[in-house]
């Protein structure tokens, strides 16, 4: 049936619906070394990574460069689960097999591996290199390449370690399988002293708003704690969360483990599954490239998002009919829709009916 699809200017307080964005999906059909996207990063150069169990591909747009076990790149396996785009625009890559490369301006750099799967990597403020494992804890390099670890006798919840973030304080956040934790400026592991819901739950993700305060996503919902000795505040609850992005001061999106995608906005929260297009509900990474594309990483592929120059409008947003027949563009700033069920008007994002009962013409100047 026909609707109504036309051009419209978005601002700062107008978030296009989620139904109205580009999407388009990759996988290995379309060159991907495997369907399950670990890991995703955009390096200086505009190139985008993505990181498979079936090693690196590096995406032009066009096509896809293959990086797995090799001589070139150091890698001791092709499986990869994370990345991390560090302060200088290096690219540190960790392993299923505790691989660790370092790629910088096209060099790959290896590192001796762990020997255990590398959950998260983190390049703190003092040069200082996190290493989240999944079973043997937390590892930290130092710049001389000396490694420190820290286990459950050191007062790691679990040695299971997920996420990981430094805030604007200095401190360097742990979530675990068992609960949050973090180190302080002499480097001791403190846990948060307000009984929390993050307490003895995993927490898979961990990000900071513009506030810098923390959110925190668990396997049971999504809290913000605004310090580390303040009640948190529920965001979200019974929600399995697994990765979090700020798009900007105002949007999050928020991935979840069996949910799909979601995206909060003004007090509103959206969803987008596998009805909608998503390739599979579980998400596991997400990225927004230097041109507002918003990349999610999920276990059938990647899935891309792009804000469409066209929005959409019919009978669900507010037409009175979707069989339109004529648009006229009125001095007042409003654009007037004549559809077979009656006459609607689109002003500043909001679309009403117009009796036409109640319209009197003076003239050619229309008021209602």
């Amino acid at each position: 049936m026909p609707t109504l699809a036309f051009s419209v200017s978005t601002t700062a307080s107008s978030v296009p619906a989620l139904d109205n964005y580009f999407k388009e999906s990759l996988n290995t059909r379309d060159g991907l070394p495997h369907n399950t996207i670990n890991a995703l990063a955009q390096t200086a150069d505009g190139y985008l990574w993505f990181g498979t169990w079936e090693g690196v591909a590096r995406y032009n747009g066009r096509e896809f460069r293959i990086f797995d076990r090799s001589p070139e790149t150091g890698l001791p396996d092709v499986g990869v689960r994370t990345f991390h785009l560090d302060q200088h625009g290096s690219l540190w890559i960790g392993g299923s097999r505790g691989g660790l490369v370092r790629v910088k301006e096209g060099n790959w750099q290896a590192y001796p591996p762990l020997g255990v799967l590398i959950n998260r990597l983190l390049l703190d403020t003092q040069e200082r290199l996190w290493i989240a494992t999944e079973g043997q804890g937390l590892f930290m390099q130092d710049s001389l390449g000396q490694r420190f670890q820290y286990l459950r006798a050191d007062g790691l919840p679990s040695e299971q370690v997920h996420s990981l973030i430094e805030d604007n304080d200095g401190r360097i956040w742990v979530g675990t399988s068992d609960g949050l934790v973090y180190l302080d400026e002499q480097l001791r592991i403190i846990q948060p002293m307000m009984p929390a819901p993050y307490n003895s739950v995993p927490v898979f993700a961990l990000a900071l708003n513009e506030q810098g305060q923390l959110l925190v996503g668990t396997e049971r919902g999504l809290f913000l704690s605004t310090g580390p000795t303040a009640e948190p505040i529920t965001v979200l609850n019974n929600v399995p969360v697994s990765a979090l992005l700020f798009e900007n001061a105002d949007v999050l999106w928020i991935g979840t483990i069996d949910r799909g995608l979601l995206r909060q906005h003004g007090g509103k929260t959206e969803e987008l599954d596998i009805g909608q297009g998503l390739p599979n509900n579980r998400i596991l990474a997400l990225l927004l490239d230097g041109e507002n594309n918003l990349w999610v990483g999920t276990n059938g592929g990647v899935f891309r998002l792009r804000d469409a120059p066209f929005s959409t409008f019919s009978t669900e947003q507010g037409l009175a009919g979707n069989f339109v027949r004529s648009v006229l563009s009125h001095s007042d700033g409003c654009l007037y829709i004549g559809s077979s069920r009656g006459l609607s008007r689109y002003c500043d994002g909001v679309i009403d009916t117009i009796d036409l009962s109640a319209v009197s013409v003076t003239g050619s100047r229309c008021s209602a």
